[in-house]
């Protein structure tokens, strides 16, 4: 803050008034003559210099060959991403429908338990049918995505082993099935040894 005290003219009460101290011409000649040094020497030619090399540097980046390459890459991982959703989704609703039954076969088979072995024996044959469907299923869905990803990829993997789970969890019912019609008395004392 300058050490002069503030004067107002006061003239316009309508309108706010800011305060302004005096000073000499040469002051203010002083100032301008300071601030045009401070302007004299910013480097110019330097900052535009570098502001070509980076805009140089980004039409490089740009128009690249590997960039050109990576933004087809992606397009084509992109496309190939689609067709495996679309072939998922065209099979999703039959094995979820047959997941379904499925589930419904085996749970009217536990209530069944209590009533009788031969009833049991027909749900239990039942159930493993609709397990073949659900697995012929599951093998056109693998089959389907496997022709979208190469045969090293993850999700055939992961769908193999998940068909492998299902073939080994079919055999032990149709060995549970087979075993429950030759002792149906296992139901009600279980297994002798």
């Amino acid at each position: 803050m300058p050490s002069s005290a503030v004067k107002l003219t006061g003239m316009n009460k309508e309108f706010a008034e800011l305060p302004t101290i005096t000073s000499s011409a040469q002051e203010v000649q002083q100032n301008i003559t300071d601030a045009l040094r401070e302007f004299q020497s910013i480097d110019f030619q330097e900052i535009f210099s570098e502001l070509l090399i980076t805009i140089k540097n980004i039409k490089q980046l740009t128009g690249s060959d590997e960039t050109r390459q990576s933004m087809h890459a992606l397009s084509v991982s992109l496309t190939e991403l689609q067709g495996i959703l679309t072939a998922f989704n065209k099979h999703s609703v039959a094995i979820a429908v047959n997941a379904e039954k499925t589930l419904q076969h085996s749970s009217s088979a536990m209530q069944k338990l209590d009533n009788a072995t031969d009833p049991l024996l027909d749900d239990i044959q039942q159930t493993i049918a609709n397990t073949n469907l659900t697995l012929l299923q599951f093998q056109v869905s693998a089959k389907d995505v496997g022709d979208v990803f190469n045969k090293d990829a993850q999700l055939q993997r992961n769908l193999n082993s998940t068909l492998i789970e299902l073939r080994r969890s079919a055999k032990s019912l149709r060995s549970l099935a087979d075993y429950l019609e030759m002792h149906p008395e296992a139901i009600l004392q279980g297994k002798k040894r």
